[in-house]
């Protein structure tokens, strides 16, 4: 009986999946249309977990160099699978575009 309650709570463990905290780089963007590309990436097993303020204060960075006074996240979540198995997606790509306004 313990060794099917400790089997079930790995194979419980094993599909829950590995929480990761993953922090969003700059990628690109374009400066006259204000718009700002970040990015972040995980693999199949993982569940990420995205600091959305730290990403708004890096694409609030962006648009200041650029001369615009704000930031807002315009919505666009762009997924995209970058390592597909015959199964899943194994490597995750999402990028994340904001919007800069009020130009200085």
């Amino acid at each position: 009986m313990i060794l099917k309650s400790v089997l079930l709570i790995l194979f419980a463990a094993l599909l829950a999946g590995c929480v990761t905290h993953e922090k969003m780089t700059f990628v690109g963007g374009d400066k006259a249309e204000g718009v700002v590309k970040l990015a972040y990436g995980y693999r199949v097993y993982e569940k990420p977990i995205v600091n959305l303020t730290a990403g708004r204060q890096i694409a609030l960075a962006k648009c200041n160099s650029w001369g615009y006074n704000e930031v807002s996240q315009e919505g666009k979540i762009i997924p995209e699978c970058i390592r597909q198995s015959k199964i899943a997606c194994n490597i995750t790509y999402v990028t994340v575009e904001y919007q800069c306004s009020g130009k200085k």
